[in-house]
């Protein structure tokens, strides 16, 4: 009520508070919640006495001395003809733990993300120029055997730089398929 006395309590409080809502109605909220928590509270206590709905963060101690993240929301209400409010309290604890671990989980898969990037961007530097440097001497060799088969090399040469052509060609052709393969 406006004397920031308890009129009601539930079966809920109880978990919290060290005494029973039987125990708890007609004390004051300093002596449930405590000067200092009160004191904090005090400008949600008035709001909700004027009438407006607020609430608020905190943690709280249970009865067993646990720490617990809540949300606490204060309604105005009307008992017999007074303006009082009514604290209705939410355990965030678990959700709030929840949200922590997706954070850190997020962070992890954001850094597995940037180290795979980063590694896609090691393997494409890396093929980019094995390719070149195998690419260029077989293109080499190729060019050289292509030549040496126009010279007009007599049958026993020239049959040994068709095979060594043919066997260039092949081999280019598989270093291509193997880099492409590697690209994938």
């Amino acid at each position: 009520d406006s004397r920031l006395t308890c009129r009601f309590m539930n079966a809920y409080g109880e978990h919290w508070f060290s005494f029973s809502k039987q125990e708890a109605i007609g004390k004051s909220l300093k002596q449930i919640l405590g000067p200092d928590l009160v004191k904090k509270r005090r400008n949600l206590y008035q709001q909700a006495l004027e009438g407006k709905s607020v609430q608020a963060g905190d943690s709280l101690n249970t009865r067993e001395g646990e720490v617990r993240d809540v949300v606490v929301s204060y309604h105005p209400v009307t008992l017999q003809g007074e303006s009082c409010f009514m604290a209705t309290m939410i355990d965030v604890t678990d959700i709030l733990q929840s949200e922590k671990e997706l954070k850190i989980l997020n962070e992890e898969l954001k850094k597995q993300k940037h180290d795979a990037e980063s590694a896609v961007t090691v393997k494409t530097a890396f093929l980019a120029n094995i390719s070149h440097e195998i690419r260029t001497p077989m293109n080499a060799i190729i060019g050289v055997l292509v030549l040496l088969q126009e010279v007009g090399l007599e049958d026993h040469p020239r049959r040994l730089v068709k095979k060594a052509f043919s066997a260039s060609e092949a081999l280019l052709q598989l270093l291509n398929d193997i880099l492409d393969l590697s690209k994938i």
